[in-house]
């Protein structure tokens, strides 16, 4: 019970943190589509929310919680998406639509240069 109380804690810091980092953005058309840049005011509230997670994360150790339980992946994941609940309203309001994602080496098909190497 204690730790869930934490982990809610947690989340909630994270999506704070996060609603506030997305609000620090700048939303801006290129090309008829949408795109977003970080300014260092985001950056900043990154240090700010690393710093939170960190004196949270040690109140909790100085409960009781032990250090192991202390969900950091789980607190990054949380504040992304609450940034990106944020952004996702803003993008909305503007009608523009997002950005195509770039061409990846990585993403290219596989299957026809498998195919064609089987042949």
């Amino acid at each position: 019970m204690f730790g869930a109380l934490w982990l809610v804690l947690g989340s909630a810091v994270g999506l704070g943190f996060g609603a506030v980092r997305a609000a620090t953005t700048v939303l801006f058309e290129r090309a008829g589509v949408l795109w977003l840049r970080y300014t260092p005011w985001t950056f900043a509230v990154w240090v700010v929310a690393a710093a939170a997670n960190f004196g949270l994360g040690a109140l909790a150790v100085s409960a009781g919680m032990h250090e192991e339980a202390r969900p950091m992946t789980l607190s990054i994941g949380v504040s992304l998406l609450g940034e990106a609940l944020v952004v996702a309203r803003r993008a909305k309001g503007t009608g523009l639509p997002y950005a195509p994602p770039k061409a990846r080496v990585w993403s290219l098909s596989t299957s026809r240069s498998i195919s064609a190497s089987v042949l």
